[in-house]
């Protein structure tokens, strides 16, 4: 079981990352707009499984494995946070841009 959890973590760290790498390329905004509620929403999912993944450990009874599971559940709550300042500052350069970049497409 704490193999799998550990997988788990790790995938979705992934998928957070690709998100943001799209939203780099895409020069569209109201698409962006829309990807960033979504990834807000996703990352309160991510939180939750890894707090009931911390309860199923404490039923085991695996201390030692469990402290290194929060000092990795902090680490990842610190790297969430600097990803969002950068899409903040992404969104604002956008908006100073004249409207007809808007209209045009994103490639």
């Amino acid at each position: 079981m704490t193999e799998a959890t550990a997988q788990q973590q790790q995938q979705q760290q992934q998928q957070q990352q690709q998100q943001q790498q799209q939203q780099q390329h895409h020069h569209h905004h109201q698409q962006q707009q829309q990807q960033h509620h979504h990834q807000q929403q996703q990352q309160q999912q991510q939180q939750q499984q890894q707090q009931q993944q911390q309860h199923q450990q404490q039923e085991h009874h695996q201390q030692h494995h469990q402290q290194q599971q929060v000092e990795q559940q902090q680490q990842q709550h610190h790297h969430q946070q600097q990803q969002q300042q950068q899409q903040q500052q992404q969104q604002q350069q956008e908006q100073q841009q004249p409207t007809w970049f808007q209209q045009q497409a994103w490639w």
